[in-house]
């Protein structure tokens, strides 16, 4: 892609800089977080905790590459809170506890 591609596309900002601002505000992290085969699980559990949204959790997120590093991202900054009943759960706010593929965090 070019950089006049990347500005067409809205990717760079006033001074040239690829990038976007990140949204401020807290996610929930769940209170645990493991590997359970090719999948993340998750639990809220009593330790749940609020992280802030920062550029460095962007950045992280964008160089995911294999179960562990995913792993290492779902407990720092939080999970996807993917669900095979999302229909059941519009807006996913109740979800307790969850499992992930590793291939939906790559895709």
């Amino acid at each position: 892609m070019s950089t006049i591609d990347l500005e067409l596309a809205g990717f760079v900002d006033p001074n040239g800089k690829l990038g976007r601002p990140v949204p401020s505000g807290q996610i929930i992290v769940p209170g645990k977080v493991w590997l359970d085969g090719d999948a993340i699980r998750w639990r809220m559990g009593t330790t749940a905790r609020l992280q802030e949204v920062s550029r460095s959790m962007l950045n992280q997120f964008v160089r995911l590459t294999d179960s562990e590093s995913i792993l290492r991202f779902a407990k720092m900054w939080g999970v996807l809170a993917l669900s095979d009943d999302i229909l059941k759960r519009p807006g996913r706010e109740n979800m307790r506890e969850g499992i992930e593929p590793i291939a939906a965090w790559q895709y």
